[in-house]
């Protein structure tokens, strides 16, 4: 269960990266 929390923190983190990215 651990390990599917981290890859869903990545994913989020991620999304909000390409989304600053992509406003810029």
């Amino acid at each position: 269960m651990q390990l599917l929390d981290v890859a869903h923190t990545t994913c989020q983190v991620t999304t909000t990266y390409v989304g600053i990215v992509s406003h810029r």
